[in-house]
């Protein structure tokens, strides 16, 4: 393996090492007692994921943003490296043509862009990890191994997210349907609630 993959592959292990995290499983019964938490199949998620009741008109509207703390993060002289993150939640049109609001996240990388013309950004449709919505991709940027005791989910697709970063590249991952947002099951392996999703995310990233 050439040295630069290298390096990365070993500051991923690391970072899957450092961001593990353990989520607790909530109470069935209740939602979590924490304001900033809302219960998923048993699972705490973050309120952001919690969609509004009203979403936008247009699809890849940004409904909510907020800085994404990256499990793999070290400062730097013109702001984090790789990059700096942002989770993202955004309107969409699922396969039966009906609104729905899908996450995500976009990373503006340190590197600079060193080819012709301007920095590109790459849209990346990772590999789902499962139906819960532990699994989203955004929040596997943030904690790369989760464990509540019964599920297991491992943030694979980091590296390619990396790799990327590292020359100078902007990516925006989309988590899909469903998957993160708690108001409804993921579509798993629906191809046109993916592209949607996908496709989508650009128009948001592009409206930060």
């Amino acid at each position: 393996m050439p040295p630069r993959p290298r390096m990365l592959a070993a500051a991923i292990t690391a970072a899957l090492a450092l961001g593990a995290q353990a989520v607790p499983a909530a109470a069935a019964d209740g939602p979590a007692g924490d304001s900033t938490t809302t219960t998923s199949r048993g699972v705490e998620i973050p309120a952001f994921y919690t969609p509004p009741s009203e979403l936008p008109g247009a699809d890849g509207t940004l409904i909510r943003h907020e800085p994404l703390p990256l499990a793999l993060s070290l400062p730097g002289i013109d702001g984090p490296l790789p990059g700096r993150a942002t989770r993202l939640m955004y309107k969409s049109t699922d396969a039966n043509g009906e609104a729905v609001a899908v996450t995500g996240a976009y990373i503006e990388p340190a590197a600079k862009w060193r080819g012709d013309g301007p920095r590109p950004l790459v849209a990346v449709a990772p590999g789902t990890m499962g139906q819960g919505d532990q699994c989203a991709a955004s929040m596997a940027l943030e904690h790369p191994l989760q464990l509540n005791g019964q599920t297991v989910s491992v943030g694979y697709e980091d590296l390619s997210v990396y790799r990327l970063l590292l020359r100078g590249v902007a990516v925006v991952v989309t988590d899909y349907v469903g998957l993160g947002t708690t108001d409804r099951l993921h579509t798993y392996v629906n191809r046109v609630d993916g592209a949607h999703a996908v496709l989508d995310s650009v128009r948001a990233a592009r409206a930060l």
